[in-house]
């Protein structure tokens, strides 16, 4: 049994967990949601040990696992009992070849050579995975990376497993097979402990489901009381729904540019639209307010030809005063179709107009702002406040405090970016892009691991961003966001180009 007594967490003076008492069965799943801030992550890393040895993290109060108290361990002691699967899976990689990366724990634990061999066939009698084995880890997509994760945290043999926003950046298809894994560890007695904001694929898994509410435990539902709660009460939570949504934003095609083709020759020129108008052409719109791709032809790999192995656009227009949603599952090509039009992808060629007149890379580079997947990279100061003023020297106080208002992150006006929680970083890159204000925005995943409160103010703050000369683009999987935010969608799976 997992047991939490009196857990407080603190970073310097701040608490961000008080109090919190909590016991996990064997092989019970316990979900942790709530607020972006709110304190989950806090608790996760509090347990597995890196908080306090890595974030610098003072902990209080009791965490034990079967009677042996985990804070007077070491972290390669708490390692051995109990696994963890992140938000982004690049932290978790040691290794290029993908078997490799999952013997890795067996090998550095001393498990002897023949029992990793079991162990591996065990884990592909579980999990059909056998189509990830011996390949890099570079050519993985996001979803089958996490996958990975997943399946290392089993191979491992630790009878609990912590995961911290699993699906915050999967399709749903990975989420599917993630789904079917956490069902299939708690049939083994696996132990689950997740720190999440999707709650729709947890509904048939979970035991029991913890709102955390400013690092305090708000309340407890059990799996019936969860699902028959509707969507505008979770919401009113500020929850997420727990049900799964369809797409109903209307999907962008091209414009017949290329009808000669015959069917099947790339993929995207088979267009379907009423009589007498261009698909993904806004009826009505003004001559030269629009971005025109004539032609985009992007490799994934580096050879010569790059139509094998990547994406082909003809004839696509995107009108100002829009948001496009740009969808397809893992490792299609979302965001290397975003930095492609953006201009800063290599083995990309693109013959792109904006406002009637051909448009280069470096025009469009200079027209352009882009919140990345993670933000990480992109924060610099040491101050929210010095971040969103660093190149608009003459934005008014009174501006910066409605912007960070809106996006809930008033109260972290003097903090270090860096010592926010991910959705709070999320959003202060998103305020940056608003002060930049570029007549093509970007955003990459914009409401990754973002509670509903928070998921529904990145919403409208991006709709009051549409203008008669601005364009947006976003690169999402959240549907239940596109469905709120965005005028059309564009399905990058339409345009892959396979030799």
């Amino acid at each position: 049994m997992l047991t939490l007594r009196n857990l407080s967490v603190f970073y310097d003076e701040n608490q961000v967990v008080h109090s919190i008492n909590l016991n996990v069965s064997p092989g019970e799943c316990v979900v942790l949601t709530g607020e972006s801030g709110s304190g989950k992550s806090s608790i996760i890393n509090a347990v597995n040990g890196l908080g306090a040895r890595y974030d610098n993290a003072r902990i209080e109060g009791t965490i034990a696992l079967d009677g042996d108290e985990l804070t007077q361990k070491q972290i390669y002691e708490i390692a051995m009992l109990a696994s963890s699967v992140f938000q982004n899976p690049k932290t978790h990689f040691f290794n290029v070849d993908t078997t490799q990366e999952l013997l890795f724990f067996l090998e550095n634990t001393g498990v002897p050579k023949q029992n990793m061999q079991k162990r591996l066939q065990d884990l592909l009698s579980l999990f059909p995975i056998a189509h990830l084995l011996n390949r890099s880890i570079f050519e993985l997509s996001g979803g089958e990376k996490q996958i990975l994760c997943l399946a290392s945290a089993y191979i491992s043999g630790c009878k609990l497993i912590l995961l911290d926003e699993p699906t915050s950046n999967l399709d749903h298809i990975s989420i599917a097979l993630l789904t079917d894994m956490l069902k299939c560890l708690k049939q083994q007695g696996i132990t689950l402990l997740i720190a999440e904001h999707r709650l729709y694929y947890l509904r048939d898994i979970l035991d029991r489901l913890i709102h955390i509410q400013k690092g305090e435990i708000q309340r407890c539902y059990t799996q019936e009381e969860f699902a028959h709660l509707t969507c505008d009460e979770l919401h009113a939570r500020g929850l997420r729904s727990n049900s799964d949504n369809a797409l109903t934003v209307p999907e962008l095609l091209p414009y017949a540019a290329n009808t000669s083709a015959e069917p099947g020759t790339e993929a995207g020129t088979e267009l379907h639209s009423e009589p007498g108008t261009e698909a993904g052409t806004e009826p009505g719109a003004e001559a030269g307010t629009e971005l025109r791709i004539e032609k985009l032809a992007l490799s994934f790999s580096t050879q010569r030809n790059v139509r094998a192995n990547g994406l082909f656009i003809s004839g696509l227009t995107f009108q100002t005063n829009n948001i496009y949603g740009i969808v397809g599952k893992n490792g299609c090509g979302k965001s290397s179709f975003i930095k492609s039009l953006i201009g800063v992808m290599k083995r990309s060629k693109e013959t792109v107009f904006y406002q009637g007149k051909q448009c280069n890379k470096r025009r469009r580079v200079a027209l352009s702002s882009l919140v990345m997947q993670d933000v990480n990279s992109q924060l610099f100061s040491e101050s929210v406040e010095h971040e969103l003023t660093l190149t608009h020297t003459n934005m008014t106080e009174a501006s910066l405090d409605a912007l960070l208002e809106q996006l809930n992150i008033r109260a972290f006006k003097q903090a270090h970016p860096m010592s926010l929680s991910g959705g709070q970083k999320q959003r202060v890159a998103i305020a940056t892009s608003v002060v930049d204000g570029a007549a093509l925005m970007f955003f990459d995943e914009p409401t990754s691991g973002m509670d509903y409160k928070n998921m529904l103010a990145i919403s409208r703050c991006i709709q009051a961003l549409k203008t008669r000369k601005r364009i947006i683009f976003i690169v999402s999987h959240d549907v239940e966001f596109l469905n709120l935010t965005c005028d059309y969608a564009l399905n990058i799976e339409r345009f892959a180009a396979v030799q």
